[in-house]
């Protein structure tokens, strides 16, 4: 069964790169896909609305895509280490496999919202707190959690207890270190000082 994402926006915390947040529509769980390079740089710019008045490839892609009706379908496929694969359907059928930061701006152009498998969602997605977000990175909840199995209690407005707090900032600082973020230090507001 397949969970509709929705794109938070992207930040970019210290020298690691662009981070592009996706929320699973009604839950606090996000999916962060890092990227870094010119294409996630542009991906960042588009995505904020900002025209270099440049040519390129990607505005190839979507003027193809116009061409064959309009998009059906940004899919989250699969993910291996950090590495993630999306599939963009055209409406005639014809599926292109592309990179994540090409799928940020093909569903931001088209207006579709991402959709991921509840399998691959649940080896990805990681419980973060709207406080944990915005602290992280930089990024707001696009809508508030329902009752499937979120704690109403947690809450910006409602502190957890100090436990809960430390362990889901060690499960998502893992999370971060295990995407090869190096020596990114989440205590230093993302500077990469210590």
């Amino acid at each position: 069964m397949s969970v509709s994402l929705e794109y938070l926006g992207n930040s970019h915390p210290g020298s690691e790169g662009w981070c592009f947040a996706f929320q699973l529509a009604g839950q606090h769980k996000v999916i962060p896909v890092w990227a870094t390079g010119p294409e996630a740089d542009l991906a960042a710019a588009i995505t904020r609305d900002v025209d270099d008045g440049q040519r390129h490839a990607i505005i190839s892609l979507i003027d193809l895509l116009e061409e064959l009706g309009g998009v059906t379908v940004v899919e989250l496929v699969s993910s291996h280490e950090g590495s993630f694969v999306f599939d963009v359907t055209a409406a005639t059928g014809h599926t292109f496999e592309v990179s994540p930061v090409n799928a940020v701006v093909i569903a931001s152009h088209f207006k579709v919202s991402p959709v991921v498998e509840e399998d691959v969602a649940a080896q990805v997605a990681v419980f973060a707190t709207p406080d944990d977000l915005r602290e992280y990175l930089d990024v707001e909840y696009a809508t508030p959690a329902d009752d499937a199995g979120v704690d109403p209690n947690i809450t910006a407005e409602a502190p957890r207890e100090s436990s809960q707090d430390s362990q889901v900032d060690a499960d998502f600082e893992e999370l971060v270190r295990g995407l090869d973020m190096g020596d990114f230090d989440l205590d230093d507001g993302g500077s990469g000082e210590k």
